[in-house]
């Protein structure tokens, strides 16, 4: 590809027409979805990918050829879109009993902000309260070949992000190896992580940043940040030497879920004490105070 605008995400619509170039075919050039269910490779549609050697992915000519049956160009009437999605098992609602077709999903309005067909902040009405065209002419963005690769629904639920890193590195790589090098590429990542030092010196981080640096000149990864801004999920305190500071973390009654908290702290320079932890119960009970590496159990 010349050239592509990639979102990593959950749920793509690659029939529907605002992805289309206008004409008469679908501007998303690869999907790779990650996920892996029983039964789903014998579709005479989808294949693994030869460098991923896992998920599914629909290539170029796929997507060509399920958009014609959508919006065919002889007149007739197309294959509903709903209709395909489920053919081809994507899409679904898996817990749903019924496995309805999603009516929306994160990924699509994404897909739509980046590079849809038409400018969704584009007012509906031009100066002197003119309508606008029914086809106004797009932007590079709404010319640009999609890519896009979905995320497992585990990973993609997973608030923690503990199994994000290395399914968001390999959709990154999987999008790079689609384009040719002297292609400009946008990537978006929406999905991100509680956990972690957040100071760019985590796995993730400094495989993207080493990522850029290989392809400085035309390579570009916009990042979500913000979404769990009143989640209530990180605090920060200043320790004195030798003191301790008490940090409260709440828990709702009667929850059995594991729960972890992190601590992190820059690392003791030789011959500094290390920081140590203990915890303390509802009912006043404390723990022993364990050091990194150490093990407390509290009943």
């Amino acid at each position: 590809m010349a050239e592509a605008i990639a979102v990593i995400d959950f749920g793509c619509p690659f029939l529907n027409l605002r992805f289309s170039d206008g004409d008469a075919q679908t501007r998303v050039a690869a999907l790779w979805d990650q996920d892996e269910r029983p039964g789903q490779l014998p579709d005479a549609w989808w294949h693994q990918p030869p460098d991923t050697h896992y998920g599914r992915e629909l290539d170029s000519n796929a997507l060509k050829a399920l958009f014609l049956q959508a919006h065919p160009t002889d007149g007739s009437p197309g294959t509903d879109e709903a209709r395909l999605y489920r053919q081809l098992d994507y899409l679904r609602a898996y817990d749903d009993p019924r496995r309805r077709v999603w009516h929306a999903t994160h990924g699509a309005h994404v897909l739509d902000m980046a590079g849809g067909r038409h400018d969704p902040l584009r007012p509906l009405l031009v100066p002197g309260d003119r309508p606008l065209l029914r086809d106004p002419p797009a932007d590079a963005a709404g010319q640009a070949p999609l890519v896009f690769v979905q995320l497992p629904a585990l990973t993609a639920a997973d608030s923690s992000g503990g199994s994000l890193s290395a399914q968001l590195l390999d959709g990154v790589r999987y999008v790079l190896a689609r384009c040719t090098p002297e292609a400009p590429v946008v990537v978006n990542i929406s999905y991100g992580t509680f956990a972690g030092p957040h100071n760019g010196s985590s796995l993730i981080e400094t495989a993207l940043d080493e990522l850029l640096r290989m392809r400085k000149d035309n390579f570009a990864i916009v990042l979500g940040a913000g979404n769990a801004r009143d989640a209530g999920c990180h605090m920060r305190r200043t320790v004195a030497k030798n003191r301790s500071a008490l940090l409260h973390f709440g828990l709702a009654p009667g929850d059995t879920t594991d729960t972890f908290v992190e601590l992190w702290y820059p690392r003791p320079k030789r011959g500094q004490p290390w920081l140590q932890a203990r915890v303390r119960t509802a009912g006043g009970d404390w723990s022993e105070w364990a050091a990194p590496g150490a093990q407390q159990t509290l009943f």
